[in-house]
């Protein structure tokens, strides 16, 4: 029988339900025939296969909440499921003070001495657990791991706990930690077993750093969901996320973006190791700042089996060691050369008259500084309208030269708080509609919603001992698959470091088996290394439709934005005839973006008419066979 029940820590008296507020916060009752027992008595929880009694989750009279100091107590909600159960934690302050939160303990999850776990820091591959070997896993979200969530498995049952809470309104961070006791706590039926801790305060018991931590100001209220559920289907052990998904879901939405599956090829246009005293900004043989960009451009559109480019550094890298740089545009604007990033015969723009997709990546985009070569670097301020204007300026600049694609460069939760990004995000959608935006080092759930995401591809693990045990990624993006169907995720895919491990290079044919791998797995190869490849090998897999049940499987809810694979005609840059009008279109647009419009104030530099400051109106809509049009629009802010 399904049971509803409320408890206050504090008191041993069982409450009667909470009317509207506790009820409505859980997930709903779900239908089918029941998988699990579940009994909940005295603030313990004791889980059991409904078939044999098997021992799943026993409380071994630990505590299911341990409060911070100075903290407050949770009246606690519960509610059993057909295959699993659900507790709602609801904190309320009658202080005059913010107080602070506590941990949140799943005890205990009796699944033997051996099991495994999906890694949610990478993208799901199992690593080992032994009870009698435990690792100190604590890992943060956002940030560390994709969501906030774990799993446990065995060869007969998975296990899977998930924290539901709007971090968008609460602003903070949580740990997930996993831990198990020995002693007393070992002992009994199930033996010794695992804890899934949910830190949500700094001060709580065996917390460690939160870049924030949860509080509660005085009047104020905060709920949270924790729901752990069970199954037999060991390898759909995706199924215990089910609540989760529901949760964010309905929350946040699904992807935002058109997904493109075609690769992405990888130019560098300066390095630090070029750096000499007549090369000062460590620019390419091809000198850019001598030559200006034609020859990159007729470079990028002679490499065949490609129609995407994410190109580096086109204003030269630092001196120092915070590469890449903020500026990654406006630097142009100091060098006759480099501005002719923006001359549509021979710069950047061309890419986009030829029906190529243009990305630049935009160093440090989540910190900040107004000088070249500085010392430090500020969090960026989405809040700070000087922050704001450097930013527009640069995305400005990279639009003009025709990028549609923007590589958000150490975008991460340690420098740029996650809520404080997403918004960030928002506006940067909004002021430009027709550009799709890429979040380095990798995306969380709540990112991926946004923005495509990026992955490294090119882990050697320990364990390998010739380059044949190297695979580009161990596994599908399981719970972007899952949360996020439609999601874009690019996976970096580079082979200069076989030398240093293995004394050997990466052979051609082995660049081509990770490209492959990495797209039949679902990923964007963004491929650094020149190596011919069969582009329609390398088109990433819709991976939600084979990586989820299929009672389960969702569409993606950009499935009629979904680009198809490429189509080469062949030719490269010769092959003019099937980009006319798109041609005549984008010469058009960037006349106008460039000095053609009578309310800005042009200049000239190098041979190419430029503006330095983009008003606010000027936005990107799609068009042009899905490229990225400039045209007049609304403020967008």
């Amino acid at each position: 029988m399904t049971t509803l029940r409320s408890r206050s820590l504090s008191a041993s008296v069982t409450l009667a339900l909470l009317a509207g507020v506790a009820s409505a916060s859980l997930p709903p009752l779900e239908s089918g025939d029941p998988t699990v027992s579940v009994s909940y008595e005295d603030g313990q929880v004791t889980m059991r296969d409904v078939l044999d009694g098997t021992p799943l989750l026993m409380p071994k009279g630990m505590a299911f909440f341990e409060p911070a100091t100075n903290g407050l107590t949770p009246t606690v909600t519960f509610q059993a499921q057909p295959t699993g159960f659900d507790m709602l934690f609801t904190f309320r302050n009658n202080f005059a003070e913010p107080r602070p939160l506590g941990t949140i303990v799943i005890n205990t999850i009796t699944l033997g001495q051996y099991s495994t776990t999906p890694d949610f820091r990478f993208s799901g591959q199992d690593r080992e657990l032994d009870i009698l070997d435990p690792p100190a896993w604590t890992y943060n979200y956002p940030g560390l791991i994709y969501s906030p969530a774990a799993v446990i498995k065995n060869d007969a049952h998975a296990i899977g706990v998930s924290l539901q809470y709007p971090i968008l309104e609460y602003e903070h961070d949580v740990s997930v930690s996993y831990r198990t006791r020995g002693g007393r706590f070992a002992l009994g039926e199930g033996g010794q077993g695992w804890q899934i801790r949910f830190n949500l305060s700094n001060n709580a018991p065996g917390a460690l750093s939160l870049y924030e931590s949860a509080t509660v100001p005085p009047g104020g209220t905060r709920e949270y969901v924790v729901s752990v559920r069970a199954t037999r289907q060991v390898q759909e052990w995706i199924r215990t996320m089910l609540p989760y998904r529901t949760f964010f879901q309905s929350t946040y939405g699904g992807p935002q973006y058109v997904r493109r599956r075609d690769p992405v090829r990888v130019n560098v246009v300066s390095a630090t190791q070029n750096i000499t005293a007549e090369n000062p900004y460590g620019f390419d043989f091809r000198r850019a700042d001598r030559n200006g960009f034609r020859s990159t451009v007729e470079f990028l559109l002679g490499i065949p089996d490609y129609s995407r480019y994410m190109v580096w550094a086109t204003s030269g890298v630092y001196s120092g060691e915070l590469n890449y740089p903020f500026q990654f545009t406006s630097r142009w604007a100091e060098d006759s050369e480099l501005m002719s990033a923006l001359d549509p015969r021979y710069g950047f723009p061309r890419l986009f008259i030829e029906g190529r997709d243009l990305g630049l990546w935009w160093g440090n985009s989540g910190q900040f500084t107004r000088v070249w070569n500085p010392t430090e670097l500020e969090g960026f301020n989405p809040n700070n309208p000087s922050h704001v204007e450097a930013a527009f300026h640069e995305i400005d600049m990279a639009v003009a030269a025709g990028a549609r694609t923007i590589g958000m460069d150490a975008f991460s939760h340690r420098v740029i708080r996650e809520w404080d990004g997403y918004r960030w995000l928002q506006r940067l959608r909004e002021r430009y509609p027709g550009v799709k935006f890429v979040v380095e080092p990798k995306a969380n759930d709540l990112y991926h919603t946004l923005a495509a995401g990026y992955f490294r591809g090119y882990e050697i693990p320990d364990s390998a001992t010739d380059p044949s045990d190297v695979h580009a990624l161990d596994s599908p993006h399981y719970l972007a698959d899952f949360l996020v169907p439609g999601h874009e995720t690019w996976a970096m895919m580079r082979w200069e470091m076989y030398m240093d491990f293995f004394g050997v290079p990466a052979t051609e044919d082995k660049m081509r088996e990770d490209i492959y791998d990495a797209a039949a797995k679902g990923y964007v190869p963004l491929v650094a290394t020149g190596v011919d490849i069969d582009p329609a090998l390398a088109v990433a897999a819709e991976s939600w439709t084979y990586t989820v049940p299929e009672d389960l499987r969702q569409e993606a809810t950009n499935q009629n934005l979904i680009g198809p694979p490429p189509r080469f005609t062949g030719g490269g840059r010769n092959d003019r005839s099937r980009n006319t009008n798109r041609g005549a279109r984008g010469s058009q647009i960037l006349r106008r973006y460039t000095g053609g419009q009578s309310n800005r104030t042009p200049e000239t530099s190098g041979g190419t008419r430029i503006v330095t400051s983009i008003s606010a109106d000027r936005t990107i809509n799609s068009g042009g066979g899905g490229g990225a049009l400039l045209a007049d629009g609304g403020d967008g802010n």
